[in-house]
């Protein structure tokens, strides 16, 4: 069984307009369509591979890529490497 992913409460905090009730948190968290991350630009925003067609406030396109700046997203990056 996976484990939830821990995420300090100021990141959670930071993050005020998640419109999905963290659940990129849970165990669960596969099927709640959590957007993979290709590359990351100096440890502040997420480049991402989204199946998900949702807005996100925290997703945006620019060009032929798509960005993430979701704090609590990059925190499960930067500490568990998905």
């Amino acid at each position: 069984m996976e484990e939830n992913y821990l995420i300090s409460d100021e990141v959670k905090a930071a993050t005020t307009n998640c419109q999905k009730s963290f659940s990129c948190l849970s165990a669960i968290r596969k099927a709640s369509g959590m957007c993979k991350v290709v590359f990351c630009v100096n440890c502040k925003m997420l480049g991402i591979l989204c199946e998900s067609e949702k807005e996100c406030t925290y997703k945006y396109d620019s060009e032929d890529r798509t960005y993430c700046i979701c704090p609590t997203r990059k925190e499960i990056y930067m500490k568990y490497k998905v």
